[in-house]
C-alpha cells in the first residue's frame, strides 16, 4: 500500500515538473524571439528611447510650469478673496455714514481696476 502511495506521489511530482519545464522552455523561446527582434531593430530602439527621453524632459518642464502657474493664481485669488472679505466685513460691521463711505470706496476701486485691466 505504501509503495502505491509513493509511486503515485512520484508520478504527480513528475507531471508537475514536466509542466514547469515545458512552460520555461516556451518562455525561453519567446524571450529569444523578442531578443532577436530587438537586435534587428537596435538603432531604431535607441532613437525611440532618445525621443522618449526628450519627451519626458519636456513633459516634466511643462508640469513644473503648470504647477508654478497654479501656485501664482492661488495666491492671486486668495489675496482677492481676502480683500473682498475685509471690505464686506467692514461694511457689515460699520454702520451709518461709514457704510456709505466704504461702498463708495469699493465702487471706485472696482471702476479703477476695470480701467487698468482693459
Amino acid at each position: 500500500m505504501i509503495k502505491i502511495f509513493f509511486v503515485t506521489f512520484f508520478l504527480a511530482e513528475l507531471i508537475v515538473v514536466i509542466a514547469v519545464i515545458s512552460k520555461i522552455y516556451q518562455f525561453n523561446r519567446l524571450v529569444n524571439k523578442y531578443n532577436s527582434m530587438i537586435l534587428e531593430h537596435r538603432e531604431k530602439v535607441r532613437a525611440d528611447l532618445s525621443n522618449l527621453r526628450l519627451f519626458l524632459v519636456d513633459f516634466s518642464t511643462c508640469l513644473i510650469r503648470i504647477k508654478e502657474l497654479i501656485q501664482e493664481k492661488r495666491q492671486e485669488y486668495s489675496l482677492k478673496v481676502l480683500k473682498t472679505a475685509i471690505i464686506y466685513g467692514s461694511i457689515f460691521f460699520l454702520k451709518g455714514k461709514y457704510k456709505k463711505t466704504v461702498l463708495a470706496y469699493q465702487l471706485a476701486k472696482e471702476i479703477c481696476e476695470g480701467f487698468f485691466e482693459t
